[in-house]
């Protein structure tokens, strides 16, 4: 991910946010902010994602409804910052995180853009060569022992076998225990995708509410 602060579309966006006194905002006004810089936005239940074509990263800033809500990009610049500290291993399973400041009353932040996420991938699989694959492997024991500590995470078997596939037993297990650690209850097919061409996690700053 290389952040370009002379970049016309992210200067003009940083400057944007840091003059639009962003609480009292809401997602047509950020709708608004992202059309001025020349970029896209979209949102989701705790975070604004602002994009363009030529960035190799999106901008994310957090959602709030009032001042107690939680700050979910902190939480999942915080998370990364763990994973690289203690669970190395999977490291690199998870899409880079960094914190590009503070504008305005925003916090702001950066992280690697994705391919797609895995539900748009999932109508692309076949279901057979997908059955094939599992039921060939000599440690499917180990496989399926590991889905089962990661069954409360909503993470598809598919992409648990992708991760398999791709970086090997020890890394699979590795991010299993994170995900036990830490209660990782999110991740469902739209918050983990494909980064060239690789299983990723993108969102993983967990979720607090109901």
């Amino acid at each position: 991910m290389i952040i370009n602060f002379e970049d016309s579309h992210l200067s003009r966006l940083l400057k944007l946010l840091e003059t639009c006194g962003w609480r009292e905002m809401d997602s047509g006004d950020m709708e608004a902010i992202a059309d001025r810089a020349d970029c896209k936005f979209t949102y989701g239940a705790s975070k604004g994602v602002f994009m363009c074509d030529n960035w190799d990263f999106v901008v994310k800033i957090p959602l709030y409804e009032n001042d107690d809500e939680h700050n979910y990009c902190e939480m999942e610049f915080a998370a990364y910052n763990q994973i690289l500290r203690d669970y190395p291993l999977c490291k690199d399973l998870f899409v880079e995180v960094c914190y590009l400041g503070e504008y305005g009353e925003i916090p702001v932040y950066a992280q690697t853009k994705i391919q797609s996420i895995f539900c748009e991938y999932l109508s692309f699989c076949d279901q057979k060569d997908y059955d094939e694959v599992y039921t060939t492997r000599r440690n499917r024991r180990d496989f399926d022992m590991v889905c089962k500590k990661l069954s409360s995470s909503r993470l598809s078997k598919l992409f648990t076998l992708l991760v398999f596939k791709t970086f090997g037993m020890a890394v699979l297990q590795t991010f299993a225990q994170w995900v036990n650690d830490t209660d990782q209850t999110d991740l469902h097919a739209a918050n983990v995708g494909l980064l060239n061409n690789l299983p990723c996690v993108f969102d993983f700053a967990g979720w607090l509410g109901d």
